[in-house]
């Protein structure tokens, strides 16, 4: 699912840095965002986000997860969960997404076999019915949602599992019917940020 030729095109940070541009909320200083890639660049540890990145959400035939997600330091020392598509959408249009998303919008991969390709010309802004798919619906109506006492259920879990992180939300997607960047989702309080503190 790599995208070869944008991994051709980007060899170092010095090429392109005069088209990254910053991410809303976020220090220009720790990071920038080169939305015609789909990369992010930490001034932190001078080195692209995600290089190399496994993944999350459902594995392919490569074992790569569909999505990539990374934390991001707020100047205040805040660490924040974002997904790789969001942050670009972020960065190239210069809102946050608490923007789109308090308007009911969600950013869909245009092209929804490569979700890996977090380039902007790949990412669209759309509403939640136009994002999921009429067999995604019917899937997420057979397995149901997770609801609140179960999310806190799960993060007490976690925090007393002494094993791979992954494995967790791989074993816990299983039984409870759900794909494990559900699980990943409730544990980092991308989901359910209403109840009690994520893990």
């Amino acid at each position: 699912m790599k995208n070869t030729e944008i991994d051709n095109k980007l060899k170092s940070y010095e090429e392109v840095k005069h088209e990254c541009t910053p991410i809303p909320g976020f220090d220009p200083n720790m990071y920038v965002c080169h939305t015609l890639s789909g990369r992010v660049y930490s001034k932190l540890t001078n080195k692209w986000l995600l290089e190399n990145s496994k993944g999350t959400g459902d594995r392919d035939e490569n074992g790569e997860g569909k999505y990539l997600i990374t934390s991001l330091k707020k100047p205040n020392g805040e660490t924040v969960p974002l997904y790789l598509h969001e942050i670009v959408y972020s960065s190239f249009y210069g809102i946050e997404p608490h923007e789109w998303k308090s308007e009911g919008y969600e950013i869909n991969h245009i092209d929804r076999t490569k979700t890996r390709d977090c380039s902007i010309g790949n990412l669209e802004k759309v509403d939640r019915l136009t994002q999921y798919s009429d067999e995604v619906r019917a899937a997420m109506r057979i397995k149901g949602y997770l609801n609140k006492e179960l999310a806190i259920e799960l993060r007490k879990q976690f925090a007393d599992w002494d094993k791979g992180k992954v494995q967790f939300y791989y074993i816990k997607g299983k039984e409870l019917g759900v794909c494990a960047r559900t699980i990943q989702n409730v544990i980092l309080g991308v989901s359910f940020k209403d109840v009690g503190e994520p893990v």
